[in-house]
This record gives C-alpha cells, sequence and structure tokens, in this order.
C-alpha cells in the first residue's frame, strides 16, 4: 500500500525541498511533559493542543542548509560540451582581465582536465602561473603549447618567463626568434617590441631599447607605458628636458600613473629640485604604494633631512602587502637604528634574517645594534 502525506504536510514544499537540499539535519523529540510549555506559548506554530492523543508526538528539527555555490563552482558545475567551453574561456579571460588569477585558472585546469590539448586553455593557465609567479609551471605550459599551436606567440610568452627569470640575455634570444611579428595579435606584437625594449635597456643597449619601443609605440600610440620607458630611457642617457616630456605625455594620456609621476621625481632630482622631487614621489605613492623606486628616493630624501615622520607609514603599508621584500626593511632597520628605537631595530632584523639567514648588512648592522643597544634612547 502505498504511503501518502498528510494535505497540511503535502503543502509544506520548501520545507520538504530543505530537507532533500540539506548539509546537515538533526531531528530531537520533544518529551510529552514539554509540550505544554509549548502549547502555552502565544500564536504558536504548529497546532500543540491534541497533546493528549497518544498517536500525537512532537520533534524539533533543526536543518543546515548548504552553502551557497561560490562562482567557480557554478562555472565548473556546466556540462563539458563546446558552447559551455566557449563560455568557460570567455569567463576565464574576464578573471584574467579583474587580475583574479586563482580563479582564472581554476577554470583552465577543469578545461585541461577535461581536453589535455586544449590550446586555449593551455595558453590561459601559463598566463595564470606567469602573474601567479610560478614560472616554472608556466614555462611548462607554454613549451606544451607549441606542440598544440606551433606558432611563434609561444616564443613571446616563454621570452616573458625568462624575464622574470632574470635571463635578459635569454629572452632577447626567443623574442628574436619570431620572424614575422605582424602576423601575431596586436597586444602580443606590443608585448613583443616592449619587451625587447626593457631587456635592451637593462643591458644598457640604449639605442636598440629606443628602437624597440618605438616599434611598441607604432603599435599601440595611446599606450602611457611606453612613455614612461621612453622617459625612463632618457633620464639614463642624461636627456633631462626630453624625459620631462614623454613623462609629461605619459600623464597626459593616463593622469593616474604612478610611474609617470614618479618619472617627474626623478626629474625634479637631476634639477636639484628638491620639494618638487618630494611632491611627485608622494603623489606616485598616493597612486602606487608599492611604487618601490618612489618610496626607495622618498627613503633617500628623508635621510638627508634626518625626518622619517612621514616616511614610515609608507613603508610599513608597503611591507604589509610585501613582507618578504628584504631591501624595503633593512632600509627600516636603519632608520630605527638611526633614532635609536632598539627593540624596533632588533625585531626587524630578526625578521630579515629569518627571510635571508645570509643577508650580509642585516649581519654586520646586528653586530653593531648589540654593541650600542645598551645605550639610552
Amino acid at each position: 500500500m502505498q504511503k501518502t502525506l498528510s494535505p497540511s504536510i503535502q503543502t509544506e514544499a520548501p520545507f520538504l525541498d530543505l530537507f532533500s537540499e540539506a548539509e546537515e539535519i538533526k531531528i530531537h523529540e520533544i518529551p510529552r511533559e514539554d509540550q505544554t510549555k509549548l502549547a502555552s506559548m502565544p500564536d504558536p506554530f504548529f497546532d500543540l493542543s491534541p497533546i493528549n492523543d497518544p498517536l500525537h508526538r512532537t520533534f524539533f528539527v533543526q536543518i543546515r542548509a548548504k552553502p551557497a555555490p561560490t562562482v567557480v563552482t557554478q562555472l565548473l558545475e556546466k556540462p563539458s560540451n563546446e558552447d559551455n567551453r566557449a563560455y568557460l574561456l570567455r569567463s576565464a579571460e574576464l578573471l584574467l582581465g579583474e587580475e583574479d588569477y586563482v580563479l582564472a585558472r581554476n577554470i583552465y585546469s577543469f578545461l585541461l582536465k577535461e581536453n589535455d590539448r586544449d590550446a586555449d586553455a593551455m595558453h590561459g593557465l601559463g598566463q595564470c602561473f606567469l602573474k601567479l609567479g610560478d614560472i616554472p609551471a608556466a614555462k611548462k605550459c607554454f613549451k606544451g603549447l607549441i606542440g598544440l599551436r606551433n606558432n611563434e606567440e609561444c616564443l613571446l610568452w616563454l621570452g616573458h618567463c625568462l624575464v622574470a627569470e632574470g635571463d635578459d640575455n635569454g629572452a632577447i634570444e626567443h623574442f628574436r626568434k619570431v620572424q614575422n611579428p605582424s602576423d601575431l595579435p596586436t597586444s602580443s606584437q606590443f608585448e613583443l617590441y616592449k619587451e625587447l625594449g626593457n631587456c635592451e635597456n637593462r643591458r644598457g643597449n640604449f639605442d636598440n631599447a629606443w628602437t624597440q619601443y618605438h616599434k611598441a609605440m607604432s603599435v599601440q600610440p595611446d599606450s602611457d607605458v611606453i612613455y614612461v620607458n621612453l622617459g625612463t630611457l632618457e633620464i639614463q642617457r642624461h636627456h633631462t628636458e626630453v624625459a620631462l616630456s614623454y613623462f609629461s605625455k605619459a600623464i597626459e594620456l593616463n593622469p593616474k600613473s604612478s610611474r609617470a609621476q614618479c618619472g617627474l621625481g626623478l626629474v625634479a632630482l637631476g634639477k636639484n629640485d628638491i620639494p618638487m622631487a618630494k611632491k611627485a614621489f608622494e603623489h606616485a605613492l598616493s597612486l602606487d604604494g608599492q611604487n618601490l623606486v618612489a618610496l626607495l628616493q622618498l627613503i633617500l630624501l628623508a635621510d638627508m633631512s634626518g625626518q622619517f615622520a612621514s616616511v614610515k607609514p609608507k613603508i610599513l603599508d608597503f611591507l604589509a602587502k610585501d613582507p618578504k621584500n628584504t631591501e624595503v626593511r633593512y632600509r627600516l632597520v636603519v632608520i630605527y637604528f638611526k633614532e635609536k628605537d632598539w627593540s624596533n631595530c632588533q625585531r626587524e632584523l630578526d625578521t630579515i634574517l629569518f627571510i635571508d639567514p645570509i643577508h650580509s648588512k642585516a649581519k654586520a648592522l646586528r653586530l653593531e645594534l648589540n654593541a650600542n643597544k645598551h645605550f639610552p634612547a
């Protein structure tokens, strides 16, 4: 005989849905002697009047609902057909654009589990690893991509990996293997010329760098990044006024360019205009608190004046986001030492030597600290 629900329960479909979707369910029967207390409550949820009916029993139910699925879970739960592959790729590209590299990586990894020869997913995963600093994994993806696509864009991304490893010579070798840059997407052409210029600039080949930067500019004329790079190049060539024109153009294109503001500070330093330099570096840090060049220049200016009060909060903000940066942390140690703040100096030295046990400057300063910290601050 088929069992049916009573009419009162049949109308409670949402309640039954909770049961079917619950993560955890706890049910406790309420003893008959306690039911009179519930019946005396004003406007009770259930009719507890027939408490003397031996067939009437009352239960207390606790239901823990399942947590709402995350965006990535919702994406990955979609069936793996071609339409949804395209949907997932678009979603991952959006996440890349939003710099949410971990979530994008998860989607690309899922697609590669479905098809380990998915070239688009391999490309995207390599980009995610590169942005997340996992260079060996990124190189593995881009090398695998050569077997799938065998096109020159793979050489560009392998060059990016070598740049991240500090191997400019190896990067240039890969970049110059690209025989037909015009066949690349516009954004990739720009990246190729820009990174070639950066490598040549770091190697001191300024004329070669200038040529590559202008090739990049021909691809993207409105890129503030290239104008900043050209300005930095001219600073190194001691062409102050030319550098100023490039940095000014970059700010015209992008008023929020921290690097361009920092460039104005470097130009002001070259003219020995300390107040203007300080103002520009502070503006640069207000736009990007992780602008290392601007921060180091402000520390240098503070050291010249002996006034550290305004720069210390900026250092602490920087270290909050980049706690393993021993270069900046050591500058903070030096400030504490000059202020005879022995306890903070000791703490920061211990942190540096924990991160880098062979940090020679920190080891030397610790010896000097031990010889001086008994003097009152």
